[in-house]
């Protein structure tokens, strides 16, 4: 069974940033902010709970709520998935990393739950296993070493790459506040700034709506 639908890209609002984009080299572009994450690591540090694993919960709980996430490019087609997961990179215990993959629960007890399970699985039973096949993925990378204000990905150009890429950084203290560098990275001929602005606004929505209570 199908969990995609076909968009009817004739009949599109967006038709004409479609089209132009689709001839670029590089369609690609992105945006690197600061979060404010003071709220989710008070939140995490109270319920015992990974930092690492309640940011990738939240970030796939904001992308599935924006259409325009969940396009993707494919053979004569553009394809809009009913729901998008996780892939992301785990640091092994010889400093090499793997890809570990994350479901769709909704609940975060039950993400944290099995997302903890998958990350012991794979460093257990190391496996680099990239899932490209897969388009309704966004892949994420965690680099908790540098607090970047840029990101640029390594790509090997495929015809209908259009996987959106998000990357957490190390945050640090600025004031009275823990900022987090988020890199976000896009297909210019799906999602376009404003998009992007509404992954941030909703991010941030979705953080400081956490209850310390």
């Amino acid at each position: 069974m199908k969990n995609y639908t076909i968009l009817d890209t004739e009949n599109w609002e967006r038709k004409s940033t479609f089209d132009f984009f689709q001839t670029f080299d590089i369609p690609f572009y992105n945006i690197t902010a600061n979060v404010d994450v003071t709220n989710l690591k008070a939140y995490c540090k109270k319920w015992d709970y990974s930092f690492f694993i309640t940011s990738l919960f939240i970030s796939q709980k904001v992308v599935n709520q924006l259409d325009n996430f969940k396009l993707r490019l494919a053979p004569n087609e553009v394809r809009k998935y009913e729901t998008s997961q996780a892939g992301s990179t785990v640091l092994l215990g010889n400093n090499t990393f793997a890809f570990c993959y994350f479901g769709l629960e909704t609940q975060l007890d039950a993400y944290l739950a099995n997302g903890e399970k998958a990350i012991k699985y794979l460093k257990e039973n190391p496996d680099f296993a990239p899932r490209n096949g897969d388009l309704n993925m966004v892949f994420y990378s965690i680099i908790p070493w540098v607090s970047f204000t840029s990101f640029q990905h390594a790509r090997k150009m495929e015809e209908n790459d259009s996987i959106p890429r998000i990357v957490f950084g190390k945050y640090f203290t600025q004031n009275d506040s823990i900022q987090m560098p988020v890199s976000v990275e896009v297909h210019h001929a799906l999602v376009d700034g404003y998009h992007v602005g509404q992954y941030f606004e909703l991010f941030q929505k979705e953080i400081n709506s956490l209850s310390l209570g």
